[in-house]
């Protein structure tokens, strides 16, 4: 699941960079594409326009000249108009070429036609113009001809000026045909922007649903046991706790039960764990049958389990119980051919302004199942503080605590008595009993006679009983010299020592 996560999570990240990545780019390349259009279509236009800006100068400054030669009487001026009047005719064709190599669209094209057929058409009344200038003919006779000349050259300006028109309207829809190039590159922009936006909000939902997903599922697996689907001993014990609070708050009246399966070992030593497990499972379902809508069950661990009544009196709470002892005893679990009646020891616990916390809850509920157990089993046994078993049993829970923590700070110490033969024989040796007492962390000493009854009835003894030995035999091999007399130890070891199958060899 958390692969999964982060391969979405980079996928997403790759796309919605990938997308931020191929926005500034289709950006970059539509501005610099927007640009080099500008730059080109300017470029163009302006030489365009300066062509037929050259065109229509050289015909003015050609009609120019010929007044000016009609108008002067000194040959030479006249002469310097002439060659003007040829520069000037050179000067148009020069610009008409320019324009024509810049590529012009059909409109320039027909435009272009039609000044060619002007300018052929005036050439000759220019020339014979300046030709009867030139050779002073008759005024009447230059003045009819360069009317018609002037005629020609007002048709050929207007025509250039119509060109330039047209170049103008040119660069206005190349400036829309830009500007309809922007404004598509900036929708394009908002799509992709959009689409790069929605793309994370998705991959972002996606990712919040997965963890929370993955969060409710840590949420349920930290709270519920994986074999049963009942709230764990953590959880349940929160509840608990819960509602003592709720308990000395309002004065409320609550019931705990603490359960502890019988025969459940037998089923396991015989089908095997599938069958213990299967077993748990068909059980959790029987209690959950007679749970409240308020009541909370719970598997405490192993085959306990425990049950959280709310709101109710102990009464009610030791009804609810016998109800329990009669499902299970009519209940019967086959596994194979093998079939088997169960029964249910139950502790009862009564939880209201008097109680102190969890931890004395809990060891009540814990002491009252064992009673109930050691009564007989499939019982229900109820918590009363001043009953004498119930402390017996707290005092032993307390004693299991203190042993664990002497094992292993190693708090034991060794003694010895010896053993003195009645008859005096020469040559025995020495021959001593072993003897272990128990330290407390204050350095009082605490005969075995006050901790071995706990230890063994929680199966603790081997472990001690093992500590005695290694201990013993240590100090023998420490305090026995070669040729010395030797010394003879007897060590007294519990019923479930002996029985250990490895013990002959760990000795």
């Amino acid at each position: 699941m958390k692969d999964n996560i982060r391969l979405l999570v980079t996928s997403g990240f790759i796309i919605v960079l990938a997308l931020m990545f191929s926005l500034a780019a289709i950006s970059l390349g539509q501005l610099h594409s927007i640009n080099k259009s500008m730059e080109n279509l300017v470029k163009v236009t302006n030489n365009k326009t300066a062509a037929a800006n050259d065109m229509r100068d050289a015909i003015r400054l050609r009609s120019d000249s010929l007044k000016s030669m009609r108008l002067t009487e000194d040959l030479f001026k006249r002469d310097e108009e002439h060659q003007r009047f040829i520069n000037h005719a050179g000067k148009y064709r020069i610009a008409r070429e320019e324009l024509v190599s810049l590529g012009m669209d059909e409109e320039e094209t027909a435009i272009n036609a039609q000044l060619q057929q002007l300018t052929k058409a005036s050439q000759p009344y220019n020339d014979n113009a300046s030709e009867l200038l030139m050779s002073n003919a008759p005024v009447a006779e230059v003045e009819a001809i360069m009317k018609k000349a002037a005629l020609l050259q007002g048709l050929i300006l207007e025509k250039l000026d119509e060109l330039v028109r047209f170049e103008h309207e040119n660069t206005q829809k190349a400036l829309i045909t830009s500007r309809n190039h922007y404004v598509g590159t900036r929708q394009l922009l908002f799509i992709l922007t959009g689409l790069a936006l929605l793309i994370s909000i998705l991959v972002a939902s996606k990712v919040i649903k997965r963890v929370s997903e993955k969060n409710r599922q840590l949420a349920y697996q930290a709270t519920h046991d994986a074999l049963t689907g009942l709230i764990n001993r953590r959880e349940f014990e929160h509840r608990v706790e819960r509602s003592i609070a709720h308990a000395r708050a309002q004065a409320a009246t609550h019931a705990l039960l603490y359960m502890d399966l019988d025969q459940f070992k037998v089923v396991n030593d015989t089908c095997g764990h599938a069958a213990g497990d299967e077993l748990l499972q068909q059980l959790a379902q029987i209690l959950l049958s007679s749970v409240r809508y308020r009541d909370t069950l719970g598997r405490l661990g192993g085959d306990e389990f425990g049950m959280l009544l709310e709101n109710c009196p102990l009464d009610k709470a030791v009804e609810i119980a016998n109800n329990l002892l009669s499902a299970i005893d009519d209940f019967r679990f086959t596994w194979a051919d093998n079939s088997f009646t169960l029964g249910i020891s139950i502790g009862v616990v009564p939880i209201d302004r008097s109680t102190i916390d969890i931890a004395s809850t809990m060891s009540a509920a814990d002491a009252a199942c064992y009673i109930a157990k050691e009564s007989g089993r499939n019982q229900v046994q109820i918590a009363h503080m001043g009953d004498r078993r119930l402390q017996e049993r707290h005092g032993e829970m307390q004693w299991v605590a203190r042993l664990n923590r002497a094992i292993e700070k190693d708090q034991f110490a060794l003694y010895f008595q010896p053993i003195i033969p009645c008859a005096n024989k020469s040559g025995a040796g020495r021959h001593v009993e072993i003897l272990v007492r128990l330290i407390e962390d204050d350095g009082t000493i605490i005969a075995p006679g006050a901790f071995l009854p706990a230890a063994e009835k929680y199966n603790l003894i081997t472990n001690i009983d093992r500590w005695v030995i290694g201990h013993s035999l240590e100090w023998l091999a420490k305090n026995t010299s070669h040729g010395a007399t030797p010394t003879t130890l007897s060590i007294n070891l519990s019923g479930q020592t002996i029985g250990s199958p490895d013990m002959l060899k760990y000795i």
